[in-house]
């Protein structure tokens, strides 16, 4: 059952709403003269992925098992730190200039709670019927969250049964968002003229764009590491369920802070040489130091390596936590997504760190690219789609959906 919207400060907005357009069928005659049917094409709704330093727009279209991307579209948003009102006004602007220069189709939107407002606890319950641990683990999550009464909503995901001492146990996932956070997002949309179908949280769909959706092993265990611009996170899944997710305040900007620190620069200047730096690794030269002096690169990267050993550090407890709560197989490699990972010496560091190896990962690896030109997306992977990627899957595939948050 899907869990009811309650409290004072709650908007009409199912989390987990599935799209309702489903595809269709023809009739058609092949040249032998024998009657077929071909699946015609279901357009999805349009993912928008509103970040803190970009905006990304993606739609994809299914044709039978056959995904490919129908319209797509970025912008950078300044480094400045703008108000809040002049930043919202940015983001409509931007977000109806994507739209009605790059071909989207459809008013229907999926959006992706942003990634500072969204809180994620584990705890254990007994081991109470199914039925019953929706309301018990909002009762939870009320008193572990500490939002004022009716002012926040709470979404669940049951990790599964854990042994403590002698007594098996529900190991919960709960995320909280004030509620405010969340009417700021859908009226960003409104005033776009565009219609919210669905919020998602990151760590959800950023996994449904990996995870295939089909039956697989379930033992099966993957490590995904989000190098994000205000955080990290790190989600965990066991025969493609999420188990395990965790918050690490490190990320971009504090990076770029210690940047500034070391240099001796201003925020924007060390942000800027930051985004240089990430450049110059996208661009397929990361055996080169061609357009930047090797030196710069050297003292940016010791400046950043105290935050990168707290990364992995993190890394490694989370991975620790896994193995003793769950005794699951430890994984072979980390996948690295978010725009960090495009840094070699961040995923070298994070692989000294943990002791097992990382890896870039593709989030358009299942997909049909042939219409987009390499300007956009290029040959190399680009991780920091991976969110706008699994919320324009949403409702696109099955199986994994109740996964959703």
């Amino acid at each position: 059952p899907r869990p009811s919207l309650r409290g004072e400060g709650c908007i009409p907005v199912d989390w987990q709403q599935e799209p309702s357009q489903r595809p269709a069928s023809r009739l058609v005659t092949g040249d032998d003269g024998v009657h077929m049917f071909r699946s015609r094409p279901q357009l999805g709704a349009i993912a928008l992925d509103i970040g803190s330093r970009a905006i990304r727009m993606l739609q994809l279209t299914a044709c039978g098992t056959e995904i490919s991307v129908a319209a797509i579209g970025e912008v950078d948003l300044p480094l400045d730190r703008r108000r809040a009102e002049e930043r919202e006004n940015l983001v409509i602007q931007s977000i109806q200039n994507l739209y009605r220069s790059k071909g989207f189709c459809g008013r229907r939107v999926i959006l992706v709670v942003p990634n500072d407002v969204v809180q994620f606890k584990s705890f254990r319950l007994p081991a109470i019927p199914d039925s019953e641990i929706e309301e018990v683990a909002r009762f939870e999550a009320e008193e572990r969250f500490g939002f004022s009464e009716g002012q926040a909503e709470y979404r669940f995901l049951k990790a599964g049964e854990v042994r403590q001492g002698q007594e098996a146990r529900h190991e919960i996932i709960a995320m909280g968002c004030p509620a405010a956070a969340l009417k700021a997002l859908v009226r960003i949309v409104d005033q776009c003229g565009l219609v919210c179908e669905a919020i998602d949280v990151a760590p959800c769909a950023m996994v449904r764009g990996f995870e295939p959706g089909e039956q697989q092993n379930p033992e099966q265990t993957r490590i995904y590491a989000d190098l994000g611009q205000l955080s990290s996170r790190v989600s965990i899944t066991r025969g493609g369920e999420v188990v395990f997710v965790k918050m690490i305040a490190v990320g971009g900007q504090q990076l770029e802070e210690l940047v500034a620190k070391k240099l001796n620069l201003s925020f924007g200047e060390a942000a800027g040489l930051r985004q240089q730096v990430l450049r110059h690794y996208m661009s397929n030269k990361s055996d080169t130091t061609a357009g930047l002096d090797p030196q710069i690169l050297e003292s940016v990267s010791e400046a950043i390596r105290p935050a990168l050993d707290q990364l992995g550090k993190e890394i490694g407890l989370c991975l620790r936590y896994f193995s003793v709560t769950f005794r699951g197989v430890r994984p072979d490699e980390i996948v690295c997504l978010g725009g960090q990972s495009h840094d070699p010496h961040v995923l070298q560091v994070i692989r000294e760190a943990v002791g097992i190896g990382t890896a870039v990962g593709d989030p358009f690896t299942r997909i049909n690219k042939e219409n987009i030109s390499d300007e956009i997306l290029g040959t190399h992977p680009r991780p920091e789609w991976s969110t706008a990627v699994g919320l324009a899957l949403r409702g696109l595939i099955r199986g994994r959906e109740k996964q959703v948050a």
